[in-house]
């Protein structure tokens, strides 16, 4: 195996992690603008995407790090996240730790979902127009409008899906690296 990929003894800090993040995606973002023909919408949406990587859904957040940091007050949501994953573990693999902590921003939204219906429901005194709570019946209009949206603006989310993998494949990088 080449030393590149072997498990590194050291790792970089969350430091390190952002400013070899922060160096690639400026790089990275450049060059797409100057060398290829992709929007620059769509580049804003990846570099984005990219940043909130580094900081807010990095691989360490299976760990009490920077980037659970900053999360301030929020930073709770993911002591279950921490829970479920050991560190280096499945978080830190290419494809499916991106994916994991997307999936798990999805379930916690749901869950929020949830208990307002919940409090909708049986706490009836308690006003919650203003928040748009959807009702069971609606959820068929609410799967065929994120249909709609996904194939009206599929460019912008393959962007965002390739920011964050990019941020992550970065981050998964120099752990093998350093």
């Amino acid at each position: 195996m080449c030393f590149m990929f072997q498990e590194a003894e050291f790792m970089p800090s969350g430091k390190t992690h952002a400013i070899i993040n922060l160096s690639l995606i400026g790089i990275g973002a450049i060059l797409l603008l100057k060398m290829s023909s992709i929007s620059h919408a769509l580049i804003c949406t990846g570099v984005c995407t990219a940043l909130a990587g580094t900081f807010f859904l990095s691989p360490d957040n299976d760990i009490y790090s920077v980037s659970i940091k900053n999360w301030g007050f929020f930073r709770f949501i993911w002591a279950p996240y921490r829970a479920l994953f050991k560190h280096r573990g499945i978080s830190h693999s290419f494809w499916i730790g991106s994916l994991s902590r997307i999936l798990y921003l999805l379930i916690l939204a749901v869950l929020f979902g949830i208990i307002l219906q919940f409090i909708r429901v049986y706490i009836g005194s308690i006003r919650l127009e203003a928040l748009q709570v959807v009702d069971v019946e609606d959820m068929g209009l609410v799967f065929f409008m994120a249909r709609q949206s996904v194939s009206q603006f599929f460019g912008y989310y393959l962007a965002a899906v390739v920011g964050l993998i990019f941020s992550d494949g970065l981050h998964i990088l120099a752990d093998r690296i350093f």
